[in-house]
């Protein structure tokens, strides 16, 4: 799902994702496409389950940020 669409879909969440397909660009990471995991309301909410899936397998490319603008 590209990030345009999870804004829309996930307005104003917090959202735990897996990143599919990410660069670099003048040095910030542009994530182009992601598959959603978890949404949350608070961003501590999120960070809590990134953190615990994150601690299982740290080989993906696991994320979690916020819609809210």
């Amino acid at each position: 799902m590209l990030w345009n669409e999870v804004r829309k879909t996930y307005s104003n969440k917090c959202i735990v994702f897996d990143s599919l397909k990410q660069h670099e660009e003048n040095n910030k990471l542009i994530i182009e496409d992601v598959a959603i995991i978890e949404v949350f309301d608070d961003i501590n909410d999120a960070f809590k389950c990134y953190r615990m899936l994150h601690r299982k397998d740290k080989t993906r490319e696991l994320s979690f940020g916020s819609t809210k603008e």
